[in-house]
């Protein structure tokens, strides 16, 4: 565990999976040539921890097949399945050449052959590429039993060490090396400092300055409704307007008006501030920060604790208590620091990088970018049209975490190897260009209603094939409309060929298709019921419709 850098992190958010430490306790029981064949969660695919444990899986195996499906294999567990197929080798050089068979089924509801499948494998092996066989009859079933064709990509083993094999699987390596030689694309940390929000203490503990939890420890004492100042007689000089949730972060801007609505609907919509000394604050102040050293406590106990701990014992607080440089006492969160760009962290459908029109406080579960720059707000609104383009969204599904219930969610580590437009080196024409466009994405995504449905964001006709839900209503939707405008002015700009375009957006739904596929759980699943199980096949075999006639229609295939 810890030579692959498998063991447990749960604070750096390492995690590995159960199954990886099966995998490899499974390994001392097979004699060279034994052979091992599982079905396993597809998340260590595009984790970070998945690199340690394909590096073990090349050390001891010549490794077959990863076959990634996107359909849930079970009906209980919500997650995405692969199945990995293993034989131990302790021969390096053997080891080294042999070739591995990535293979990605898109698979309407149904049974499939596995026999089909491994001799898909065995061709693939021979250098039988999908194109000399797909017409072939003896591939005639799985085409029928596929929404999309499969994607089949073949490598040495010895390449693919040190590296995440969702990249593998859809090849998205070249897309990335062509963004990253253009000289007009640049890494987002040139530019940024992403952050767990924007007070000054959430930021530093980003950072790694201070040695602190990345929350501010109390929610429960410095978020703030209206009328909560009013019952501690708190002045408004000690608060600040706050953004609890990324819920409210519907469209791709965030203004005074989206605000005040919060504000009016009696939420909690501002922090307590006191960046003083204590002997500097007035008494009603005070007398509030002694309840939080006696009244108001956590929400929760720890384990032997008859009661939860008063809001200044929390480990935020102790850590701010203790470093005296930044932060004057327990209740000091510093300073709000000027973020031009917000981003929640999940999301369902599409990651949306709002500009912030007004600077609020912002919780640490909404990603902060500190600008490192000055930009003006031209500059800002091209570099947004990039970051909510297609180009954007695919790194987010490679770089991101898949949740158990399909939401992709980004952090700050991942956030800061982003690819962007180096707004800098564009000229003016074209900055114009791209700022016009991200106006004309936040108006048509606030006449919509929000940027967060899957029939605003993908149309809903698309939003059918992708999430199976009987969308009534027609609407366009966002992706085919101003967002493929943008996808094809970038294209433009950074002079890349359309067809990298049309690959990226195919690639997007793809992966989109891929992590969706995971969300619809039925609680009756949970009893086991076989009848259940297949009343729901034949139910969703009515509505399968013809998803490559769909695709070819929107210019994917």
């Amino acid at each position: 565990m810890s030579k692959y850098n498998l063991t447990p992190q749960v604070s750096k958010g390492v995690e590995p999976g159960i199954y990886v430490f099966w995998i490899m306790h499974a390994t001392k029981f097979l004699k060279d040539g034994g052979r091992l064949g599982m079905i396993i969660s597809d998340s260590w695919l595009q984790a970070d921890y998945g690199i340690g444990f394909a590096n073990f899986l090349l050390d001891h195996y010549k490794v077959h097949s990863i076959i990634d499906i996107s359909s849930r294999v079970f009906p209980v567990p919500l997650i995405g399945t692969c199945i990995v197929l293993l034989e131990k080798c302790s021969n390096k050089e053997e080891r080294d050449k042999n070739k591995i068979v990535f293979m990605y089924l898109n698979i309407k509801e149904g049974k499939l052959d596995i026999n089909v499948i491994l001799k898909a494998i065995e061709r693939a092996k021979e250098g039988k590429i999908p194109a000399t066989w797909i017409n072939q009859q003896e591939f005639k079933e799985l085409l029928e039993k596929l929404k999309t064709p499969p994607i089949i990509k073949v490598y040495e083993q010895s390449e693919l060490y040190d590296k995440k094999w969702i990249d593998s699987i859809f090849n998205i390596d070249e897309i990335l090396k062509t963004l990253k030689e253009n000289e007009k694309i640049v890494k987002l940390s040139e530019y940024f400092e992403p952050s767990f929000g924007n007070l000054k203490y959430l930021v530093l503990a980003t950072q790694g300055t201070i040695r602190g939890v990345r929350n501010i420890g109390g929610e429960e004492f410095f978020y703030l409704s209206e009328d909560d100042l009013k019952n501690y007689k708190i002045p408004k000089d000690y608060t600040y307007p706050l953004l609890l949730s990324s819920d409210y972060l519907e469209f791709f801007s965030f203004n005074k008006d989206d605000w005040e609505r919060i504000r009016r609907e009696g939420k909690e919509c501002y922090i307590f501030l006191a960046h003083k000394p204590l002997n500097q604050l007035p008494e009603q102040v005070k007398r509030y920060i002694r309840l939080g050293e006696t009244e108001v406590r956590l929400k929760r106990k720890r384990k032997g604790e008859s009661e939860p701990r008063p809001v200044c014992e929390s480990e935020a607080s102790k850590a701010r208590a203790k470093y005296r440089d930044y932060f004057y006492g327990w209740y000091d969160l510093g300073e709000v620091l000027n973020t031009p760009i917000y981003i929640g962290r999940g999301a369902q459908y599409w990651m949306r990088f709002n500009l912030a029109e007004f600077n609020v406080a912002l919780d640490d579960r909404i990603l902060a970018l500190i600008p490192k720059i000055k930009f003006t707000i031209n500059e800002l609104k091209a570099l947004l049209a990039f970051l909510n383009s297609s180009f954007s969204q695919l790194q987010a599904e490679i770089r991101g975490r898949s949740t158990g219930g399909g939401m992709i969610e980004l952090d700050v580590k991942p956030l800061k190897e982003f690819l962007m437009l180096d707004v800098k080196k564009l000229d003016e024409e074209e900055i114009k260009a791209l700022a016009s466009l991200f106006d004309r994405l936040e108006e048509k995504a606030r006449e919509l209603g929000n940027a967060k449905d899957a029939e605003n964001v993908f149309g809903s006709e698309l939003a059918r094939e992708l999430t199976g839900k009987d969308i009534r209503e027609e609407k366009d939707g966002l992706f085919n409309t101003v967002i493929r405008e943008i996808d094809f002015k970038i294209a433009e700009i950074l002079n890349i060929p359309q067809n990298i375009v049309d690959l990226v957006r195919n690639l997007v739904l793809q992966l989109e298709m891929r992590r969706l596929a995971r969300v619809e759980a039925k609680p009756e699943a949970l009893k086991g019921s076989e009848e259940f199980i297949v009343k729901l096949m034949k139910k969703k075999e009515k509505k399968t419709s013809n998803s490559f006639m769909t695709l070819d229609k929107f210019g994917l295939v």
